[in-house]
Protein backbone atom coordinates (compact mmCIF):
# COMPACT_ATOMS: atom_id res chain seq x y z
CA UNK A 1 0.00 0.00 0.00
CA UNK A 2 1.49 3.55 -0.97
CA UNK A 3 1.73 6.02 1.40
CA UNK A 4 -0.93 8.88 1.25
CA UNK A 5 0.56 12.34 -0.07
CA UNK A 6 -2.93 14.13 0.43
CA UNK A 7 -2.51 17.93 0.83
CA UNK A 8 -3.25 18.21 4.85
CA UNK A 9 -6.88 19.77 5.41
CA UNK A 10 -7.84 22.96 8.08
CA UNK A 11 -6.87 21.13 10.70
CA UNK A 12 -3.49 19.36 9.35
CA UNK A 13 -2.75 23.26 8.44
CA UNK A 14 -3.74 24.40 11.81
CA UNK A 15 -1.20 21.80 13.24
CA UNK A 16 1.69 22.69 11.49
CA UNK A 17 1.08 26.39 11.61
CA UNK A 18 1.48 25.93 15.35
CA UNK A 19 4.82 23.60 15.11
CA UNK A 20 6.37 26.11 13.23
CA UNK A 21 5.84 28.76 15.77
CA UNK A 22 6.15 26.79 18.99
CA UNK A 23 9.75 25.63 17.26
CA UNK A 24 10.62 28.39 15.83
CA UNK A 25 10.06 28.93 12.26
CA UNK A 26 7.61 30.99 11.52
CA UNK A 27 6.56 32.87 8.40
CA UNK A 28 7.94 36.39 7.23
CA UNK A 29 5.91 39.05 9.44
CA UNK A 30 3.92 41.28 7.00
CA UNK A 31 5.14 44.54 5.99
CA UNK A 32 5.57 46.95 8.85
CA UNK A 33 2.18 49.31 9.03
CA UNK A 34 1.97 52.97 8.42
CA UNK A 35 2.04 53.67 11.75
CA UNK A 36 5.26 51.66 12.38
CA UNK A 37 6.79 53.35 9.57
CA UNK A 38 6.17 56.72 10.22
CA UNK A 39 7.86 56.43 13.77
CA UNK A 40 11.06 55.49 12.40
CA UNK A 41 10.77 59.62 10.82
CA UNK A 42 9.21 60.11 14.42
CA UNK A 43 12.36 58.86 16.13
CA UNK A 44 14.87 60.47 13.29
CA UNK A 45 13.40 63.98 13.44
CA UNK A 46 13.57 63.74 17.17
CA UNK A 47 16.95 62.78 17.37
CA UNK A 48 17.95 65.48 14.94
CA UNK A 49 16.08 68.09 17.02
CA UNK A 50 13.90 69.23 14.19
CA UNK A 51 10.89 70.11 15.96
CA UNK A 52 8.92 71.39 12.80
CA UNK A 53 9.61 67.79 10.68
CA UNK A 54 8.17 66.24 14.22
CA UNK A 55 4.98 68.04 14.39
CA UNK A 56 4.67 66.83 10.71
CA UNK A 57 4.68 63.17 11.30
CA UNK A 58 2.89 63.48 14.45
CA UNK A 59 0.14 65.19 12.50
CA UNK A 60 0.30 63.06 9.66
CA UNK A 61 0.45 60.18 11.93
CA UNK A 62 -0.35 60.19 15.31
CA UNK A 63 0.08 56.54 16.01
CA UNK A 64 4.21 57.14 15.96
CA UNK A 65 3.64 58.87 19.39
CA UNK A 66 3.31 55.33 21.00
CA UNK A 67 5.18 53.43 18.93
CA UNK A 68 8.10 51.65 19.92
CA UNK A 69 11.54 50.47 18.55
CA UNK A 70 11.32 46.97 17.46
CA UNK A 71 14.96 46.01 18.94
CA UNK A 72 15.28 47.92 22.05
CA UNK A 73 11.77 49.04 22.75
CA UNK A 74 11.81 52.30 23.16
CA UNK A 75 10.08 55.32 22.18
CA UNK A 76 10.38 58.95 20.78
CA UNK A 77 10.21 60.56 24.29
CA UNK A 78 13.01 58.17 25.57
CA UNK A 79 15.12 59.60 22.21
CA UNK A 80 13.90 63.27 23.11
CA UNK A 81 15.53 62.86 26.91
CA UNK A 82 18.27 60.94 25.77
CA UNK A 83 19.38 63.97 23.07
CA UNK A 84 18.57 66.18 25.73
CA UNK A 85 15.41 67.62 23.61
CA UNK A 86 13.09 69.30 25.74
CA UNK A 87 10.74 70.85 23.44
CA UNK A 88 10.01 67.69 21.14
CA UNK A 89 9.85 65.89 24.64
CA UNK A 90 7.17 68.29 25.85
CA UNK A 91 5.40 68.06 22.37
CA UNK A 92 5.15 64.59 22.47
CA UNK A 93 3.69 64.24 26.16
CA UNK A 94 1.22 66.60 24.91
CA UNK A 95 0.24 64.16 22.16
CA UNK A 96 0.02 61.58 24.19
CA UNK A 97 3.14 60.20 24.69
CA UNK A 98 3.49 57.88 28.11
CA UNK A 99 5.83 59.35 30.34
CA UNK A 100 6.54 56.21 32.42
CA UNK A 101 6.65 54.15 29.13
CA UNK A 102 9.42 51.26 29.67
CA UNK A 103 11.68 50.01 27.09
CA UNK A 104 12.62 46.09 26.85
CA UNK A 105 14.03 45.85 30.55
CA UNK A 106 11.68 48.47 31.93
CA UNK A 107 13.89 51.33 32.12
CA UNK A 108 11.58 54.76 31.83
CA UNK A 109 12.88 58.18 29.94
CA UNK A 110 13.33 59.29 33.88
CA UNK A 111 16.03 56.12 33.53
CA UNK A 112 17.16 57.24 30.14
CA UNK A 113 17.98 61.13 31.88
CA UNK A 114 19.88 59.53 34.81
CA UNK A 115 21.78 57.43 32.67
CA UNK A 116 22.91 60.56 30.84
CA UNK A 117 22.95 62.51 33.44
CA UNK A 118 20.47 65.08 31.93
CA UNK A 119 19.87 67.05 35.21
CA UNK A 120 17.54 69.72 33.69
CA UNK A 121 15.61 66.17 31.73
CA UNK A 122 15.13 64.78 35.07
CA UNK A 123 13.93 68.25 36.59
CA UNK A 124 11.60 68.41 33.65
CA UNK A 125 10.45 64.81 33.87
CA UNK A 126 9.87 64.88 37.33
CA UNK A 127 7.70 68.33 37.25
CA UNK A 128 5.20 66.60 34.66
CA UNK A 129 4.60 63.55 36.84
CA UNK A 130 7.45 61.08 36.33
CA UNK A 131 6.84 57.97 38.53
CA UNK A 132 10.45 58.98 40.40
CA UNK A 133 10.36 55.24 42.37
CA UNK A 134 9.50 53.01 39.19
CA UNK A 135 11.88 50.30 39.01
CA UNK A 136 12.77 48.66 35.71
CA UNK A 137 12.21 44.85 35.32
CA UNK A 138 15.69 43.69 38.18
CA UNK A 139 13.59 46.72 40.28
CA UNK A 140 16.16 49.16 39.60
CA UNK A 141 14.66 52.62 40.25
CA UNK A 142 16.01 55.98 38.98
CA UNK A 143 18.24 56.47 42.10
CA UNK A 144 19.61 53.15 42.29
CA UNK A 145 21.13 53.74 38.75
CA UNK A 146 22.28 57.35 39.72
CA UNK A 147 23.77 55.87 42.89
CA UNK A 148 25.89 52.73 41.08
CA UNK A 149 26.76 55.29 38.38
CA UNK A 150 27.98 57.99 40.86
CA UNK A 151 25.43 60.97 39.61
CA UNK A 152 25.02 62.96 42.64
CA UNK A 153 23.31 65.95 41.06
CA UNK A 154 20.94 63.30 39.75
CA UNK A 155 20.55 62.11 42.76
CA UNK A 156 20.42 64.72 44.38
CA UNK A 157 17.10 66.08 42.36
CA UNK A 158 15.71 62.42 42.00
CA UNK A 159 15.05 62.62 45.86
CA UNK A 160 13.93 66.52 45.94
CA UNK A 161 11.54 64.99 43.93
CA UNK A 162 10.10 62.27 46.65
CA UNK A 163 12.77 58.78 45.75
CA UNK A 164 12.92 56.79 48.28
CA UNK A 165 16.35 56.25 49.05
CA UNK A 166 16.02 53.00 50.87
CA UNK A 167 13.99 51.29 47.36
CA UNK A 168 15.11 47.65 47.48
CA UNK A 169 15.51 46.11 43.76
CA UNK A 170 14.52 42.60 43.60
CA UNK A 171 17.53 41.16 45.06
CA UNK A 172 16.87 43.75 48.19
CA UNK A 173 20.43 45.68 47.20
CA UNK A 174 19.32 49.46 47.86
CA UNK A 175 20.80 52.29 46.40
CA UNK A 176 23.08 52.54 49.15
CA UNK A 177 24.31 49.00 48.10
CA UNK A 178 25.34 50.13 44.47
CA UNK A 179 26.96 52.99 45.64
CA UNK A 180 29.54 51.12 48.33
CA UNK A 181 29.74 48.59 45.77
CA UNK A 182 31.23 50.50 43.38
CA UNK A 183 33.17 52.71 45.49
CA UNK A 184 31.23 55.73 45.49
CA UNK A 185 32.51 58.04 48.43
CA UNK A 186 30.21 60.92 47.78
CA UNK A 187 27.27 59.07 46.70
CA UNK A 188 27.79 56.92 49.60
CA UNK A 189 27.62 59.90 52.00
CA UNK A 190 24.94 61.78 50.11
CA UNK A 191 22.43 58.83 50.27
CA UNK A 192 23.30 58.61 54.34
CA UNK A 193 22.75 62.15 54.94
CA UNK A 194 19.15 61.72 52.90
CA UNK A 195 18.23 58.88 55.66
CA UNK A 196 19.55 55.81 53.90
CA UNK A 197 19.83 52.82 56.23
CA UNK A 198 23.76 51.79 57.10
CA UNK A 199 22.72 48.63 57.99
CA UNK A 200 20.39 47.68 55.14
CA UNK A 201 20.47 43.86 54.08
CA UNK A 202 19.59 42.70 50.54
CA UNK A 203 17.97 39.45 50.20
CA UNK A 204 21.08 37.71 50.95
CA UNK A 205 21.83 39.06 54.02
CA UNK A 206 24.51 41.32 53.29
CA UNK A 207 25.33 45.16 54.17
CA UNK A 208 27.30 48.17 52.26
CA UNK A 209 29.78 46.81 54.51
CA UNK A 210 30.42 43.83 53.27
CA UNK A 211 29.50 44.88 49.16
CA UNK A 212 32.35 47.83 49.86
CA UNK A 213 34.80 45.06 51.55
CA UNK A 214 34.09 42.56 49.02
CA UNK A 215 35.22 45.24 45.90
CA UNK A 216 38.02 46.57 47.93
CA UNK A 217 37.04 49.98 48.90
CA UNK A 218 38.48 51.12 51.55
CA UNK A 219 37.76 54.80 52.15
CA UNK A 220 33.59 53.59 51.66
CA UNK A 221 34.09 50.92 54.10
CA UNK A 222 36.14 53.26 56.70
CA UNK A 223 33.61 56.12 56.61
CA UNK A 224 30.77 53.12 56.71
CA UNK A 225 32.29 51.91 60.10
CA UNK A 226 32.87 55.48 61.51
CA UNK A 227 29.08 56.21 60.50
CA UNK A 228 28.26 53.17 62.98
CA UNK A 229 28.28 50.24 60.56
CA UNK A 230 28.23 46.74 62.45
CA UNK A 231 32.18 45.26 61.25
CA UNK A 232 30.94 41.70 62.23
CA UNK A 233 27.39 41.10 60.81
CA UNK A 234 26.59 38.08 60.01
CA UNK A 235 25.22 37.83 55.97
CA UNK A 236 23.07 34.58 55.75
CA UNK A 237 26.47 32.07 55.06
CA UNK A 238 27.41 33.16 58.13
CA UNK A 239 30.30 35.84 56.34
CA UNK A 240 31.33 39.10 58.10
CA UNK A 241 32.57 41.97 55.91
CA UNK A 242 36.45 40.60 57.03
CA UNK A 243 35.42 37.13 55.10
CA UNK A 244 34.43 39.37 51.86
CA UNK A 245 37.61 40.79 51.82
CA UNK A 246 40.08 38.24 52.23
CA UNK A 247 38.07 36.00 49.29
CA UNK A 248 38.95 38.88 47.13
CA UNK A 249 42.29 39.41 48.65
CA UNK A 250 42.00 43.00 49.55
CA UNK A 251 44.68 43.43 51.96
CA UNK A 252 44.00 47.05 52.72
CA UNK A 253 40.80 46.64 53.77
CA UNK A 254 41.42 43.13 55.45
CA UNK A 255 43.87 45.99 57.93
CA UNK A 256 41.27 47.78 58.26
CA UNK A 257 38.57 45.66 59.50
CA UNK A 258 41.30 44.04 61.97
CA UNK A 259 41.54 47.11 63.49
CA UNK A 260 37.96 47.87 64.03
CA UNK A 261 37.41 44.47 65.53
CA UNK A 262 36.64 42.55 62.70
CA UNK A 263 36.05 38.88 62.60
CA UNK A 264 36.13 36.28 60.48
CA UNK A 265 32.44 34.27 60.45
CA UNK A 266 31.65 31.95 63.20
CA UNK A 267 31.37 29.34 60.12
CA UNK A 268 34.19 29.39 58.71
CA UNK A 269 36.29 29.87 61.90
CA UNK A 270 34.81 26.14 62.63
CA UNK A 271 35.62 25.00 59.14
CA UNK A 272 39.31 26.09 59.57
CA UNK A 273 39.13 24.74 63.34
CA UNK A 274 38.63 21.29 61.90
CA UNK A 275 41.29 21.32 59.17
CA UNK A 276 43.53 22.09 61.76
CA UNK A 277 42.96 19.44 64.32
CA UNK A 278 42.37 22.48 67.13
CA UNK A 279 38.53 22.65 67.28
CA UNK A 280 38.79 23.12 71.26
CA UNK A 281 40.14 26.97 69.90
CA UNK A 282 36.50 27.85 69.30
CA UNK A 283 34.32 26.42 72.23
Amino acid sequence: MGIRRDRPGIRGRCLLAAALFLVGCVPPEPPPNEAAVASLALFAAVRSGDLTRVKQVVADEPRAVGIRDARLGVTALHWAVWHDRPKSAAFLLAKGAKIDAGDRRGRTPLHVAVFRDRVGMIAFLLARGAPVNKGDTSGNTALYLAAFMGRERAARALIKGGAEVNAPDRRGDTPLHAAAWRGQGGMVELLVSRGARIGARDKRGATPLHLAAYAGHARVAAWLLAKGARVNARDMNGHTPLDAARAKGHARVVRLLSRKGGRRGERDNIFAAVRSGSLGRVR
